[in-house]
C-alpha cells in the first residue's frame, strides 16, 4: 500500500469509528493528525450550530402549545390551528435537528488526545531516523460505551452501582537511532455511579489515567545493567503522576505511571471538572527522561 492509499485508508477509519491506525513516518503522521483536527473543529462547529437549531425548534414547540391552548380555549380556531401547525412543524425539526446534533456530537473528540500525540510525535522523532516508522493508534471514542465495560459492582433492582470502564486510547511505537524499542501506551479508567432523581439523573465520575512505558534496552551498552532498577528509583526528578513503578526483565524495562484521581459530578445544579487529573504529554516524555537519565549512569 503506497503513502497515498494509507492516508486514504487511515483517514476513512477514522471518519467512520474515531479510532486512527497507521504506521508511517513522523511527517507523515503529522500531516494527518492536522487532517484528523480540522475533521474535530468542523464536528465542533456543527454540533454547535445544529444543538442552536435544537432550542429554537423545542421553544417552537412550547409557543405552539401555549398558541394552541390558548386559541381553543377562548373559541378562536384561526389561533388554535395556527398553534397546532407551529406545535407539529416545530416537533419535526426538532427531530430533524436532534438527530443531526447528535451525530456531529459524537463526532466532536477531545481534543487533548491528538494534540498529545502531535506532540510526542514531534519531540520523540528527533531521536528517530527521519524514515524511522511510528505506530499509532488513536481512539477518540468516550468511554461510556458497553465495549469498554470493564465490571459492576454494587447493581440491584433499586440501584445502578459503580461501574467501572477501561478505555486503551492511544498507543504511540517506534525506534531510536541508539536502538532502542518504545511503546507508549494510555488508558483511562473511570469508576461511574448513577443515582436516578425524580426529574434528573446525578452521575459520578472517579477518573485515573494511565501510561505505561516499555522500553526494549540493549544491555550488552551498560557496564551496570543490573543496577538500573536502583539507579531509577534513586531519580529525583519531578513528574506530575501521583505515583509510578518500574520493573525490569531481561532487557525490557516498564515505567508505569497513574495521574492523580479526579472526580466529576454532573447533574441538575451540579457540575464539575476532572481536567487536572487528565494525562499530558509532559508525564509521558517525563518517564522517557528519567529512564535515560538512569540509564546514562548504569553506562559507566
Amino acid at each position: 500500500m503506497d503513502n497515498t492509499a494509507g492516508t486514504f485508508a487511515a483517514l476513512g477509519q477514522f471518519n467512520k469509528t474515531l479510532v486512527y491506525e497507521r504506521t508511517a513516518t513522523a511527517a507523515d503522521l503529522q500531516s494527518e493528525l492536522a487532517v484528523i483536527a480540522e475533521f474535530d473543529k468542523e464536528a465542533e462547529r456543527q454540533s454547535k450550530k445544529w444543538g442552536t437549531r435544537v432550542a429554537f425548534a423545542v421553544a417552537a414547540v412550547i409557543v405552539g402549545v401555549i398558541v394552541t391552548f390558548v386559541g381553543f380555549a377562548n373559541e378562536n380556531p384561526v389561533g388554535g390551528v395556527f398553534g397546532l401547525i407551529t406545535l407539529v412543524v416545530g416537533l419535526i425539526v426538532s427531530i430533524y435537528c436532534s438527530v443531526h446534533w447528535t451525530r456531529w456530537s459524537h463526532r466532536n473528540i477531545e481534543d487533548r488526545r491528538y494534540l498529545i500525540l502531535q506532540q510526542l510525535v514531534r519531540h520523540l522523532s528527533c531521536d528517530m531516523a527521519s524514515d524511522a516508522p511510528l505506530d499509532v493508534e488513536l481512539n477518540g471514542n468516550d468511554y461510556h460505551k458497553p465495549e469498554f465495560l470493564s465490571g459492576t459492582e454494587g447493581k440491584t433492582m433499586f440501584s445502578s452501582g459503580v461501574s467501572a470502564y477501561r478505555l486503551p486510547w492511544l498507543t504511540l511505537a517506534g525506534q531510536f537511532v541508539d536502538g532502542h524499542r518504545f511503546t507508549v501506551t494510555a488508558t483511562q479508567l473511570v469508576k461511574r455511579k448513577e443515582r436516578r432523581k425524580r426529574k434528573y439523573t446525578k452521575v459520578k465520575e472517579a477518573i485515573r489515567e494511565r501510561v505505561d512505558l516499555e522500553v526494549r534496552c540493549k544491555p550488552q551498552k551498560y557496564a551496570r545493567w543490573n543496577d538500573l532498577p536502583i539507579a531509577l528509583k534513586n531519580q529525583k526528578l519531578a513528574l506530575p503522576l501521583d505515583e509510578w513503578d518500574l520493573q525490569v526483565t531481561g532487557e525490557r524495562v516498564t515505567l508505569t505511571g497513574l495521574m492523580p484521581r479526579a472526580v466529576r459530578v454532573t447533574g441538575r445544579g451540579t457540575s464539575g471538572s476532572h481536567e487536572p487529573g487528565l494525562l499530558d504529554s509532559g508525564a509521558v516524555l517525563g518517564l522517557f527522561a528519567l529512564l535515560y537519565r538512569a540509564l546514562g549512569e548504569v553506562r559507566k
